[in-house]
């Protein structure tokens, strides 16, 4: 019996030590590239197959085929006026858009009194006017107007809009 039991501790301990590995070494911490300035672009005449949004650190990386082209900051919705997130197919292209929503409003006097004015929440003056946010270069994504256009990135990295992905117009023009 104990040299049963010694055959047993035996055959634990070499399947114990059969099991130990080497332990491997940590992955190497691969660095996100540096960005410098507000985008970036080594695509020469490659057209832009696809756009990858980063909607944490407010980049998008622009592709084509699996090669990386370029990369912008973007502006993407606030917090109350969220970007949807998922896959989207660019469902129209407009060069000259302008919003029918948002804009700036004017009194009958042309005086300034909203310049984050919203169609059916705020009111016009009596004799006011509405002036619509220009949205050059758009791409729509969504039927409800959601998409990617020429915008002010106020502060690189943070989110701005509503709703919306707003790109410098160099990038945009690609």
């Amino acid at each position: 019996m104990l040299r049963n039991f010694l055959c047993l501790v035996l055959a634990l301990t070499l399947a114990a030590c059969a099991s130990l590995k080497k332990p491997e070494p940590d992955p190497v911490a691969v660095e996100p590239p540096k960005r410098e300035g507000m985008y970036g672009w080594k695509g020469g005449d490659k057209k832009i197959t696809h756009i990858k949004v980063d909607l944490n650190e407010q980049i998008a990386t622009l592709h084509h085929g699996t090669e990386e082209v370029g990369w912008t900051y973007v502006a993407s919705g606030i917090s109350s006026f969220p970007t949807p997130t998922g896959e989207f197919q660019v469902i129209q292209k407009v060069s000259d858009k302008k919003s029918n929503i948002y804009g700036k409003a004017y009194d009958a006097d042309g005086k300034l009194v909203n310049s984050d004015f919203k169609v059916g929440r705020d009111l016009l003056p009596e004799g006011g006017r509405m002036e619509p946010a220009k949205m050059p270069y758009f791409l729509r994504l969504t039927n409800d107007g959601i998409g990617m256009h020429v915008g002010k990135i106020p502060n690189p990295g943070k989110p701005a809009s509503h709703g919306c992905m707003r790109m410098p117009s160099k990038i945009a023009s690609i």
